[in-house]
């Protein structure tokens, strides 16, 4: 473990190259952001988060990590870029693809590979399928074999904006190795920052466990959505009502709201639909229902707006909380 090459330098992978860093190995980060890696060479970061800004500047981390335009040849990689979502509902891995892409070109025997990058199930397989295609010198792990070349493993993220590093740090990791070796020398990766349990299990069980918890939240909070349309058709106050059912000792109903917060609660459900939507699909119809509430939100005023008769240039509307959480730029 002396160089740890993290690819993508965003709101995960470049804390995550701070944290390694700060324990004296060697981090090469890698963007393609031309103004993001001279950026960070010149000891300026987007981050607001005093935490995360006090460890940016500690000597350690000064002296052990560098951001380039190019990948450059390390014995672990750590992919961290994005996965956006495209028109369809189904996941963009362009970026994971490329970076298997380069990567393919300069491993080495005896290197290990994380994908941190939220997927759907079945990525990290697919992409093993790939380096295999395009290293035929190389031997590389299977379910049933565990000694490779090559080291394969998936570890999905956990972070909460504002918090980062605490986050980073503190959190359990759920470590998906393609073979038990695998998970395990993923896990002696972490160690070296995580406090929080380090769990192993395979590829597939990490991918749907990260895709699981958002989609749980997302469902949760279109329960509360749906609860309060019901209640103002009732004429029902469903801030009582939520008050009173959530003092039941097993019974947590959240806050319904005009969206979901952030990127990953609308977007992980698809993910976890990718090839496996059917008919009257539960996950599918939280999702649906969550993403209608902007345009239920805008009716309500609207018709709040036509009640008061007034003209429009009369009108007041107070906005309260303009990022999706407290505390943070986004």
């Amino acid at each position: 473990m002396k160089k740890v090459c993290i690819i993508g330098l965003g709101y995960v992978g470049l804390p995550t190259a701070l944290l390694v860093s700060s324990k004296k190995v060697i981090v090469n980060g890698y963007d393609i952001n031309n103004k993001l890696v001279k950026s960070i060479n010149n000891k300026k970061i987007f981050f607001k988060e005093d935490n995360l800004n006090k460890l940016f500047q500690a000597k350690s981390v000064n002296k052990y990590f560098k951001a380039y335009n190019k990948i450059i040849e390390s014995d672990i990689y750590v992919i961290t870029v994005p996965t956006p979502i495209k028109k369809n509902k189904t996941a963009n891995l362009n970026y994971v693809e490329k970076a298997f892409d380069e990567i393919a070109g300069i491993i080495k025997k005896g290197n290990l590979i994380i994908l941190e990058s939220t997927c759907p199930i079945g990525t990290t397989e697919k992409f093993l399928l790939k380096l295999k295609k395009l290293r035929k010198d190389l031997t590389f792990p299977t379910n049933n074999y565990s000694k490779s070349d090559i080291n394969l493993a998936y570890c999905p993220e956990r972070v909460l904006p504002g918090n980062t590093i605490q986050e980073l740090t503190l959190n359990n990791r759920i470590i998906g190795g393609i073979s038990n070796l695998c998970s395990t020398k993923a896990k002696k990766f972490y160690n070296l920052f995580v406090l929080g349990k380090c769990i192993t299990t395979n590829s597939k069980i990490a991918e749907m466990a990260k895709l699981s918890e958002n989609a749980f939240r997302d469902i949760n909070i279109a329960f509360a959505n749906q609860l309060n349309i019901i209640a103002k058709k009732n004429n029902i106050n469903i801030w009582e009502v939520i008050n009173l059912a959530n003092l039941h000792p097993r019974v947590n109903i959240h806050k319904p709201g005009p969206g979901v917060g952030g990127h990953c609660i609308a977007v992980d459900p698809w993910f976890l639909l990718d090839n496996n939507i059917s008919s009257n699909n539960l996950i599918a119809s939280a999702r649906l229902l969550n993403d209608s509430i902007p345009n239920y939100v805008i009716k309500d005023i609207k018709t709040k707006i036509k009640n008061k008769n007034k003209k429009i240039n009369q009108i007041k509307i107070a906005c309260f909380g303009l990022s999706y959480k407290a505390e943070i730029d986004d």
